[in-house]
C-alpha cells in the first residue's frame, strides 16, 4: 500500500507534477507556488488523504522508488476528465488512480509471465540496494503536448536482460 499526500490544501487548486521534483531542473522548488504557506500547511489541512494499492486480481506494484506524478484534468478512456495520481512500481507496473475516488483509471504492465517476460530482480542486475524487484525505479516523465508518459523499464525476456525507454 502506498500513502500519498495529494491536493490536501483546503480550497487549493491542483498543480500538475509531471516529472521528478516537478521541473526540468529537478530541484523540487516550485517558484510559482502561491497556495502553500505557513498558515495552511498544518496537520488539520495538509497531509495524507488516503492510501493507494493495486486492486485484488491485478498485478502488484512492488516497491515504489519513483516519485508519484500528478496530472490534472486528464481525459481517460471513459471520456471523463480525471485528476490522476500516477504511480510506477518496481514490479514493472504503472497505475493511474483517480485522485478523488482512488479507483484505477488505467494500468499498464510491462510483464508477461506466460511469454517469459518478467521484471528484473536485483539478482539479475547485481544491485542489492534495490530488492527484490528492479523493474521501474526511476520517475517517469509526462509530456502533455504529446499526450505521452515516458518510462525506463528493466525486464528479463526469456533469460535475456533488457532496459528500454517506453512511451505510453
Amino acid at each position: 500500500t502506498l500513502s500519498v499526500a495529494v491536493n490536501a490544501v483546503v480550497g487549493g487548486s491542483p498543480l500538475d507534477n509531471l516529472t521528478f521534483h516537478g521541473s526540468a531542473l529537478r530541484t523540487g522548488w516550485y517558484e510559482n507556488e502561491t497556495i502553500l504557506n505557513t498558515t495552511n500547511v498544518r496537520p488539520a489541512t495538509f497531509g495524507q488523504v488516503g492510501a493507494l494499492a493495486a486492486p485484488a486480481g491485478m498485478p502488484a506494484l512492488g516497491k515504489v522508488y519513483a516519485q508519484p506524478l500528478y496530472v490534472t484534468n486528464e481525459t481517460a478512456a471513459d471520456g471523463q476528465p480525471h485528476n490522476l495520481v500516477i504511480v510506477a512500481g518496481a514490479a514493472a507496473q504503472i497505475y493511474a488512480f483517480d485522485e478523488t475516488t482512488r479507483v484505477v483509471v488505467w494500468h499498464h504492465g510491462f510483464t508477461d509471465p506466460a511469454n517469459g517476460i518478467r521484471q528484473q530482480l536485483w539478482s539479475d542486475s547485481g544491485c542489492p540496494d534495490i530488492n527484490p524487484d528492479d523493474g521501474i525505479v526511476g520517475t517517469p516523465v509526462i509530456d502533455r503536448t504529446r499526450d505521452a508518459l515516458y518510462v525506463v523499464v528493466a525486464t528479463m525476456e526469456n533469460g535475456v536482460a533488457f532496459t528500454r525507454l517506453h512511451a505510453i
